[in-house]
């Protein structure tokens, strides 16, 4: 018993299994088997709830997880780690960072507009690598424009191989331009290549320098308040700064929004806002003045701004280079006292005239204040010549011929006394301007209101006086004129046929046309007819150098005059020209007098008031009223 002490059951099978005795034979159960019901059920009932059972699930499921993803990152962090030292050891010596690369920059800290500007810049590589194909690249506002509208300048500079520690210096040498005191902003960039890579890799610095003088300065003259709808007078000087001079110069001007550009002295080149001022050497200036009416509500601001600079070469109205900027602001003031003063029913600052007419005017005053105004008084200054002073009437108004002043007080107008707040009245008055036929020098007429009056000041318990003023310019139109005529016996030409006009024959006559012109230089003067079906246009011309042209389609006959210089007719010789033309009566005219032209009208351009002088005449007949060997009847047709 002592020897199975330790003998187990499992023991004994696996000695039967390996015994010499158990190879080859077969063991069988020496029972009977039979089927054991373990109470399986047929349906699944809901002893567990869904929910609970899922989290049974997932808690018996999370240890597995949560070990995969641990694996998955330990590996992957394996690999990475793997992978980096294999890159550093055999190539990470050759890792380039933008971090140890220095651009810098020396130079000085103001520059004059226009003079050459020279800045040492040195490229330094603290790279283990070589930076390969390396270009500097230089961008500077070149203008004195906004800084967001300019034109930027670029240029590039080649620089080569960089090698490790190594650095490579460039003098860059530029040419700014800009407002006194204004900073540009240069930008540095250096673009590389590294060795293995098609990459391209930047590096950036920039530098700030100052302009302390600009080749042009610009100054402006012109008032820091303006009233709404009032006369408004901007002058500009562009001078040269440069010890060279400038050359090929543009100024440009823009109007803000509420200003209506009337004249300027001199004559815009293009639009009118754009002046060439040329060349300026050492030390000299060009003055430009536009004036022009303003409008605004009590407290807006208009501002002007001014630019001057070179003249673009693909573009003759545009500044290639701008060398200087100015701007002006105007603020909007309701004067206390206004006074606008209306010429012909226009409010213009500059109004053109004919000089064959009289010329109505009216004042329209108001009380803008909140207090009353008393003692107003109104006054009317003529300046200037071209003004007939025994045509002069002023409605309830005093003219003192002396001085040539209307005026409207207290004592002729009992409303001036006192104006209550808000009150407004009406003054009128009427002149002409001179029209004497030897006066070719006075060309326009200024006319001056200026208003005052007083109101109490509570804070200083007085009295505190009031004006406002308001100017307009008269400009006189030149007394430029066509007569035409029609003519038989007179005339350059010898007509041929019968007077009285006979049905079925030719008659020639002389069309002339004449010109004269008093004051002012016109440009593009024409003169144009049209000739009815029956008369014929012979291309007989006098003087033949006066261009008359025929279009047979619409039957027009156009006298192209040109210029038409001040005193034609006058003091210089009439401007005059003759074309023969010939009628043929029909049956159908016989008794009457026929029109051998349509209506006649002209036109010129005054260039002192810029204003279109035009006129028509009712068609010339065989009526030679201008013939003085003419006999009535002969303009009878007979068969």
């Amino acid at each position: 018993m002592s020897e199975n002490k330790d003998f187990s059951p499992i023991d004994g099978v696996s000695k039967k299994l390996y015994s010499s005795f158990a190879r080859g034979k077969s063991f069988v159960h020496p029972g009977k088997l039979e089927a054991k019901n373990y109470g399986i059920k047929k349906e699944w009932e809901d002893e567990v709830p869904k929910e609970e059972a899922v989290d049974n699930l997932s808690e018996t499921k999370t240890p597995t997880s949560m070990f995969k993803k641990i694996f998955l990152g330990a590996l992957i962090f394996f690999i990475i780690s793997v992978l980096y030292a294999l890159y550093t050891f055999f190539v990470g010596g050759n890792i380039v960072s933008s971090k140890n690369i220095k651009i810098e920059i020396a130079g000085p800290a103001f520059v004059a507009g226009g003079e050459e500007l020279a800045l040492q810049v040195v490229v330094h590589n603290g790279n283990s690598a070589t930076l390969e194909l390396a270009d500097l690249i230089i961008e500077y506002p070149k203008g004195a424009g906004a800084q967001d509208t300019q034109d930027i300048e670029r240029e590039r500079d080649s620089l080569g191989e960089i090698k490790s520690g190594n650095s490579v210096e460039k003098i860059e040498k530029l040419k700014l331009f800009g407002a006194e005191g204004s900073d540009k902003e240069i930008k540095f960039t250096l673009e590389y290549r590294i060795a293995g890579s098609n990459a391209v890799f930047t590096k950036e610095a920039n530098y700030i320098v100052r302009i302390n003088t600009a080749p042009v300065s610009l100054s402006v003259d012109a008032p820091e308040e303006g009233s709404d709808n009032q006369s408004y007078q901007f002058k500009v000087r562009a001078s040269s700064n440069s010890t060279e001079g400038v050359n090929n110069l543009l100024l440009r001007i823009e109007y803000p929004a509420g200003f209506d550009y009337k004249s300027s002295e001199p004559k815009p080149t293009f639009g009118n806002n754009v002046w060439r001022v040329g060349d300026l050497s050492k030390g000299g200036f060009k003055e430009i003045s536009v004036t022009g009416i303003i409008h605004g509500q009590d407290g807006e601001d208009r501002t002007f701004r001014v630019y001057t600079g070179e003249q673009d070469f693909k573009d003759e109205q545009a500044i290639g280079v701008a060398y200087n900027s100015a701007f002006h602001s105007v603020a909007i003031k309701r004067p206390f006292l206004s006074a606008n003063l209306l010429i012909n029913g226009k409010s213009d600052d500059v109004v053109a005239v004919s000089s064959r007419s009289g010329i109505q005017s009216e004042i329209i005053w108001k009380n803008n204040l909140p207090t009353k105004i008393t003692n107003a008084r109104i006054e009317v200054q003529f300046s200037g010549g071209s003004l007939d002073q025994s045509s002069v009437t002023a409605d309830r108004g005093f003219y003192n011929s002396g001085n040539n002043t209307i005026i409207w007080d207290k004592n002729s107008i009992n409303e001036l006394r006192e104006i209550q707040p808000g009150s407004s009245g009406r003054m009128s008055f009427s002149f002409r301007p001179e029209t004497s036929s030897n006066n070719f020098s006075s060309k326009e007429l200024v006319v001056s209101v200026n208003v005052y009056g007083e109101f109490s000041d509570v804070e200083t318990s007085g009295s505190q006086s009031v004006s406002s003023q308001s100017k307009t310019t008269i400009r006189v139109n030149s007394d430029f004129q066509i007569t035409p005529r029609i003519l038989y016996y007179g005339g350059p030409f010898s007509n041929e046929g019968k007077l009285p006009p006979q049905v079925g024959k030719e008659t020639t006559y002389a069309i002339t046309f004449t010109a004269v012109n008093s004051t002012n230089r016109i440009t593009k003067a024409t003169v144009k007819t049209t000739l009815p079906s029956y008369v014929r246009f012979t291309g007989t011309i006098s003087p033949e150098n006066e261009q008359v042209t025929f279009n047979d389609k619409t039957g027009e006959v156009v006298w192209n005059i040109g210029a038409v210089e001040p005193g034609v007719g006058f003091t210089k010789p009439i401007r005059e020209v003759s074309f023969k033309v010939g009628f043929t009566p029909s049956l159908g005219q016989v008794g009457r007098t026929a029109s051998l032209t349509g209506d006649i009208s002209y036109e010129g351009s005054d260039e002192f008031t810029e204003s279109v002088i035009s006129g028509i005449f009712s068609p010339l007949t065989t009526t030679l009223n201008n013939d003085q060997s003419f006999k009535s009847g002969n303009d009878i047709i007979v068969k």
